[in-house]
């Protein structure tokens, strides 16, 4: 059998996928499929910063904050439209619901705010009925 290349000492039993040499078990990196003369240069990289997965990890964190504030501040700007049309002479109505959990959050307002909310609350439940008479998370 031929001898590790790295130490000299012991039986070669695995080969570097980067460098083809043989290698053996002491001196070889089961996880990476690599020697230790090319696993430490790598492993040094990840320790000291050259590699930061942190601060890729982060954008689809703040992604997400930034489109639940959109969502919220876009809905208080609906909510409010009807009010400043009020106070400027117009007359204009508006109305949202939230669900969270099965519990719905309704808010309206101008004179056919409670008609649009009735509405919301209808077609909310309405796909709520379908979404729990179709079940796609069950396979058929």
């Amino acid at each position: 059998m031929a001898r590790c290349e790295v130490c000299g000492e012991r039986e070669a039993a695995y080969v570097c996928r980067r460098c083809s040499r043989r290698v053996c078990p002491d001196c070889f990196e089961p996880y990476s499929w690599l020697c230790k003369l090319c696993y430490e240069p790598l492993h040094k990289r990840v320790e000291y910063g050259a590699f930061t997965p942190s601060a890729t990890s982060m954008l689809p964190k703040v992604l997400f904050i930034a489109g639940l504030a959109m969502i919220f501040l876009g809905m208080i700007v609906m909510l409010m439209v009807p009010l400043l049309l009020e106070q400027a002479g117009i007359q204009g109505s508006g109305g949202f619901i939230v669900f969270i959990g099965p519990f719905p959050i309704a808010f309206g307002a101008g004179p056919h705010g409670s008609h649009l909310i009735i509405a919301g609350v209808i077609i909310a439940l309405a796909m709520l009925a379908f979404i729990w008479l179709y079940k796609p998370w069950t396979t058929r």
